[in-house]
């Protein structure tokens, strides 16, 4: 299965006041070339690699297929076959075993059914047993996979990695989006080169309320409060709808929770900015919607210094009745 590559521009920058400015990076979208027999969908590849010192890393979308015929995942990497090691309520995962070693795996693939999807919360655990199986066609399902990287960065890969993480499957939409309100909930994941930051690694849940009319939509984020780590996170984000396919831009900014940190090269504040946003309505009615985040931008520690800092988000919503 081939693939090509689009890029989606970043057109702003983020500016703190007597500090550095760091430009948003173009965005490469890979898009898979041939029809897809299985589950189509979307992630996020974050690829890290080793060089020379330092850890390197890239983001970027890839169009995925889930071949449950032929047992592979295509996209921007393409798994070996896959074999079925583990089934739950609501998931299923994958290993991909090593030739002749089949006591031991050396990857990952997690596939499994959003709880926000099929139930209201106050039900969602009592019912488990009733989820459908992610892996069933018209079923909305997250997508974890852990790779090495070998398709890209290609030349500049010494040792390196590629984490996948977004959807596959869903229905097509008949009719646009419905005006009201959606809730939903978003995670992600903050990373950067300085080892001192204490910020690579800090990810937590935001909660998302989502007001949705003909044109768009408007979205306001925010940490719980029994999030330990931060105070005063918050992301915004405005969604364009063209058909089934969702793009915008946002803002997100959080606060370090410590008043008084061992080192004054630890984080304090993070800003960032969208880079790009890719997601899709799902549903008849188009009551559901997965949104992918590549956010980038600065963090400012203790000592009042400004590094580069990034951070992906997936995000998803549900129409509230």
């Amino acid at each position: 299965m081939t693939h090509s590559v689009r890029r989606i521009a970043g057109v702003a920058t983020i500016v703190l006041v007597a500090l550095p400015t760091y430009s948003l990076a173009d965005i490469e979208h890979i898009e898979l070339q041939q029809p897809c027999n299985g589950k189509f969908g979307l992630a996020i590849v974050s690829y890290s690699w080793i060089d020379g010192t330092t850890i390197e890393k890239e983001n970027l979308f890839s169009d995925l297929c889930l071949d449950l015929d032929a047992m592979k995942v295509y996209g921007v990497e393409t798994s070996d076959k896959l074999e079925p090691a583990y089934q739950a309520p609501g998931q299923m995962i994958y290993h991909l075993y090593p030739q002749d070693h089949t006591d031991s795996y050396q990857e990952t693939v997690v596939l499994s059914t959003d709880i926000l999807f099929h139930h209201d919360d106050d039900q969602a655990i009592e019912n488990l047993e009733s989820l459908p199986r992610p892996e069933e066609p018209g079923v909305l399902s997250t997508f974890t996979w852990v790779t090495g990287g070998h398709d890209r960065p290609l030349e500049r890969i010494d040792l390196g990695t590629a984490w996948l993480r977004g959807f596959v499957g869903g229905e097509q939409p008949e009719s646009k989006p419905q005006a009201g309100s959606y809730a939903g909930s978003a995670e992600h994941m903050l990373s950067t080169n300085e080892a001192d930051s204490k910020l690579s690694g800090v990810g937590f849940y935001l909660g998302a309320n989502v007001e949705v009319a003909e044109e768009g939509a408007e979205v306001k984020m925010r940490s719980p409060a029994e999030v330990a780590t931060v105070r005063e996170a918050s992301a915004h984000l405005t969604l364009d709808f063209e058909g089934d396919e969702i793009t915008g831009t946002g803002t997100f900014q959080a606060e370090n929770a410590l008043l008084s940190p061992t080192t004054d090269r630890v984080w304090k504040h993070f800003d960032l900015q969208a880079a790009a946003v890719n997601g899709k309505l799902t549903g008849k009615d188009g009551d559901h919607m997965y949104v992918l985040v590549i956010w980038e931008g600065s963090y400012t520690d203790f000592a009042g210094n400004s590094y580069p800092a990034d951070s992906v988000m997936t995000f998803n919503a549900r129409f509230q009745e």
